[in-house]
C-alpha cells in the first residue's frame, strides 16, 4: 500500500473528516470505528451493545465481528441508527484469525447519516469481548480506502469532461 495514500486516509480520520467517535485512538486508515485489541483476553458470552457515532455522513463498506465460535461460518448483523429501524446484513467468515477467533464480515456498502449507531449480532453468545473493547462485542467498522475514492472520483471528472466536450 503507499504509504502516501496511507498516510493522506490516517491524517483525515485524525482530524475528524469522517467525523467518528472510536473506541480506541490506533484506528486504521479505514476504520471508522474499532474496538478490537486482541492483545487482550477475550471473553465470550452477551456482551453490551455496541455503540459509535459519525460526526458526519460516511459512507461504510463493512461491519466486522469477531467470535470465539471457529465453528459457524454465516451470521447476521443489525445496524440500528438512534430511533430508526434496524437494518440486517448477511456476514459469512473468511476465515480464522490466529486459530482462536472467527472474523464474520458483512459488507454493506452503505451512505449512513450523521448519528449514532448499534450494532448487533445474531451469534452474541460467541461474540468476543474484554475489558479492553469496555465489555461490548469486538467490532470494527471500515470506509472504503481513499485510492477506490480516488479513482472514482477521477472515473465521474473524466465522463463530465467527456461528456461537455461533446
Amino acid at each position: 500500500m503507499n504509504l502516501a495514500i496511507r498516510t493522506i486516509a490516517a491524517a483525515a480520520f485524525a482530524t475528524g473528516l469522517l467525523g467518528a467517535t472510536a473506541a480506541r485512538a490506533d484506528l486504521g486508515p479505514w476504520d471508522v470505528f474499532n474496538n478490537i485489541d486482541p492483545g487482550a483476553a477475550f471473553v465470550g458470552g452477551t456482551p453490551v451493545p455496541v455503540m459509535f457515532t459519525l460526526g458526519v455522513a460516511t459512507y461504510i463498506t463493512d461491519i466486522f465481528t469477531y467470535h470465539l465460535d471457529i465453528t459457524n461460518t454465516t451470521d447476521v448483523i443489525g445496524l440500528t441508527p438512534d430511533g430508526g429501524a434496524t437494518m440486517y446484513f448477511d456476514a459469512t467468515s473468511p476465515g480464522l484469525i490466529g486459530g482462536y477467533a472467527n472474523l464474520m464480515d458483512a459488507g454493506i456498502n452503505l451512505m449512513l447519516d450523521a448519528g449514532t449507531y448499534t450494532v448487533t449480532d445474531a451469534l452474541d453468545a460467541s461474540w468476543a469481548y474484554n475489558a479492553a473493547s469496555g465489555f461490548a462485542g469486538m467490532t470494527e467498522v471500515t470506509a472504503p480506502e481513499p485510492a477506490s475514492m480516488a479513482i472514482l472520483g477521477v472515473s465521474l471528472a473524466g465522463l463530465g469532461f467527456y461528456r461537455r466536450r461533446r
